[in-house]
């Protein structure tokens, strides 16, 4: 047999290699020639396991012939999937006894199974929210929301759709958004290179600046009564971590009561605690129609999204016209569950919200130490952007080799965008603020 992996947890051995004992250099070689680089991989490092806590993790690389290795603070948390920790145990020994108990870990959507009803229950209560759709990804997770709002529009005005040809109804978006890499996703992206190398787009998509209430409200006056939703990130991740007015997001839900439109959050990155709230559509005391949420939904183990809706709203969907084979399986029920449960145990909203304002003070005060190097200090909670006059990919990489992982992003790439653990303890962001300085300090 060609695959052999019955000395695990040492290494898997396929077509004869034994590939733990492979140095850094070789397992970057056939990476970059069996797959595609759709990701910018960081130049000589590989991940080879968790450090000695929840917020740090091993790596290597090959120097001058031999294998370095050290452990670096993982303040990005695999974009907040390991909100909770980088292997949070407690979550983990359940998911492993739940196994061990010889529970089915998957069955199809035409038979229920004892762990869909309490997970939808947990979520009904965590959400506010009247019904729920279980997902995988984040992306999933949007073109369901965007699915559920164009049946709901089109139930109501069927007349208009039949006679519009296909050219309505329309959704509105943010610009400089990103709702995942999907083809309706893709879709909603106002970057012409992702909609442009993807093959054909939807096209009934408006973008507006982002944090612009007018530009919405003249949306919705030039396409009246044809517009299903608008969806939108409560914060922009991806584009820098921007963080809107306060009153925005409450004056884009009056905009939609006005015009009679489903109001969209995308929550997959802001979601469960990481800006110092369960969802942030609490921070801004905002209700949508419908609420996405994903990655650390899953207890940072096995992939879950879920779209949370009022009534009305998500009772528009009918056989078939949704589903997928991952959704609601037994195991991610579980893991969906134990996501909740750890969020609330251990209080991480709010230790989000407290250790998030300590790191924006640190971050600031080093700001004012070198203004001319660091230009933005934002984020709402443990989401945080810092702008620099430098290339934000040589931010990060300097950031790495000084023991810090983070990940550049914003519009103009020049931002770093950090989201560590929420269990991270105040003295590791006062390293990771130190160590930022060592970096800039090394690009200058």
């Amino acid at each position: 047999m060609f695959v052999d992996i019955r000395d695990l947890p040492d290494s898997p051995t396929v077509n004869g290699i034994t590939f733990f004992k492979l140095p850094a250099q070789e397992h970057k070689r056939m990476i970059a020639e069996h797959t595609p680089s759709y990701y910018r991989r960081i130049p000589g490092w590989v991940v080879i396991g968790r450090g000695k806590n929840d917020w740090t993790l091993r790596i290597k690389r090959t120097a001058d012939g031999a294998e370095e290795e050290k452990e670096v603070l993982d303040f990005l948390a695999m974009y907040t999937v390991l909100s909770a920790g980088v292997l949070n145990e407690r979550m983990a020994k359940v998911l492993i006894e739940f196994l061990k108990q010889k529970h089915a870990p998957a069955v199809p959507h035409t038979i229920d199974h004892l762990f869909h009803a309490p997970a939808l229950e947990a979520v009904r209560k965590f959400t506010g929210m009247d019904m729920v759709i279980m997902k995988s990804g984040g992306a999933e997770a949007v073109e369901t929301a965007v699915n559920i709002a164009f049946q709901y529009w089109v139930q109501r005005n069927k007349e208009k759709y039949e006679n519009a040809d296909g050219s309505l109804p329309y959704i509105i978006a943010a610009k400089n958004n990103f709702h995942g890499r999907t083809l309706l996703a893709r879709s909603l992206s106002s970057n012409d290179i992702v909609r442009k190398t993807c093959g054909p787009v939807v096209h009934n998509v408006i973008h507006v600046p982002f944090n612009d209430v007018p530009s919405i409200g003249k949306a919705f006056e030039a396409h009246a009564g044809e517009i299903a939703a608008i969806i939108l990130e409560p914060i922009q991740g991806t584009a820098g971590v921007r963080v809107p007015d306060e009153e925005y997001l409450s004056a884009v839900r009056s905009l939609c009561d006005k015009n009679d439109a489903v109001f969209i959050l995308d929550e997959i990155h802001t979601g469960f605690g990481v800006i110092g709230a369960d969802f942030a559509c609490e921070l801004y005391g905002v209700t949508p129609d419908l609420l996405c949420a994903g990655k650390a939904a899953g207890a940072g183990i096995i992939p879950v999204s879920f779209v949370a809706g009022k009534r009305e709203i998500m009772s528009a969907v009918k056989p078939g016209t949704e589903g997928a084979t991952w959704s609601a399986a037994p195991i991610q029920c579980l893991a969906l569950l134990l996501a909740i449960q750890e969020l609330s145990d251990k209080k991480l909203s709010e230790q989000a919200a407290r250790k998030g304002a300590y790191a924006r003070t640190l971050f600031e005060r080093l700001q004012k130490k070198i203004p001319e190097v660091i230009t933005g200090v934002r984020g709402k909670g443990l989401l945080m952007g810092i702008d620099t006059i430098y290339e934000g990919k040589r931010v990060a990489d300097a950031l790495l080799e000084e023991g810090l992982w983070v990940k550049e992003g914003g519009a103009g790439g020049k931002t770093i965008r950090l989201s560590p653990p929420l269990t991270v303890p105040e003295e590791d962001i006062e390293r990771a603020v130190a160590l930022f300085e060592k970096a800039l300090a090394r690009l200058g």
